[in-house]
């Protein structure tokens, strides 16, 4: 049975989240896992003379904490209860912990059950420095893993396995990066799906990227959802998700998405 309304379950959608969350039905989804903007203007510089580019719908660091905060009370209505948020966050000193602070504060005040004796967030490890200036200190090897519940009882966990809460995947390089500036390793989410869901549950990403989240989720066996208001980043996420990334990698100008990639560009 399709409980998203709008929407058709194991789809991405061209869509930005604020209104496309108003369309996905109370209570229907038991875990969302994204990669919130963290509104620090990122620029991928491809080499020492190559172009710099900014994220496609990048935002400043008060607009990307006006929609986190706009989007919050969406993430607790359509959640199931006790279901589970889960974003990644800036890991640092200074400006970048007030930013973690800033999102971790919005998570509780909207109602979300934050970390305590039974959760804990998690520090990822990317193996690999990615952005830092040589000038001002050390680079960044890190991000946040901020989890929180709807509701105060206890999640299971579902860990075959003891697990620490240091994550460590390298970040992607070489032939699996440069699918998107900020693209997340897909084991990073597999383990998170595995934990904090199960088989057959729904995953909502809608901020979804390049769909590493999507593709974890496919992998484990979960339903899934994404958004994203790039273009680009819906028709990469789809072709990763059905195993036509080189085609679509080599067409990325089509209008139209086929519907055997079960995906929907508005």
């Amino acid at each position: 049975m399709n409980h998203l309304a709008a929407y058709k379950p194991d789809s991405v959608y061209c869509e930005d989240a604020r209104p496309g969350l108003k369309e996905i039905l109370d209570g229907s989804v038991q875990l969302i896992l994204t990669d919130v903007p963290y509104g620090q203007g990122y620029v991928s510089n491809r080499g020492k003379n190559g172009p710099t580019d900014p994220i496609e719908g990048d935002l400043t660091f008060d607009q990307a904490l006006g929609l986190w905060v706009d989007l919050l009370p969406e993430f607790y209505r359509v959640l199931a209860p006790w279901g589970v948020l889960i974003t990644t966050a800036p890991f640092g000193n200074g400006a970048l912990l007030n930013q973690t602070n800033c999102f971790s504060l919005a998570m509780a005040e909207a109602g979300f059950a934050r970390p305590h004796d039974y959760a804990v967030d998690y520090v990822w490890d990317k193996g690999h420095w990615t952005t830092g200036d040589l000038k001002m200190g050390p680079m960044r090897q890190a991000e946040i893993v901020l989890v929180a519940t709807k509701g105060e009882r206890s999640y299971a966990w579902h860990a075959e396995k003891r697990a620490g809460n240091v994550l460590r995947y390298t970040r992607p390089m070489g032939k699996d990066a440069g699918l998107h500036p900020s693209q997340k390793p897909v084991q990073l989410g597999e383990d998170l799906i595995e934990w904090y869901s199960q088989p057959g549950d729904l995953v909502l990403d809608p901020m979804c990227g390049s769909g590493s989240f999507l593709v974890a989720a496919q992998t484990m066996g979960r339903s899934y959802l994404g958004m994203d208001i790039s273009k680009r980043n819906v028709v990469i996420s789809l072709g990763r998700l059905t195993g036509t990334l080189p085609e679509v990698l080599a067409d990325m100008d089509s209008e139209q998405v086929d519907e055997d990639r079960q995906g929907v560009l508005v």
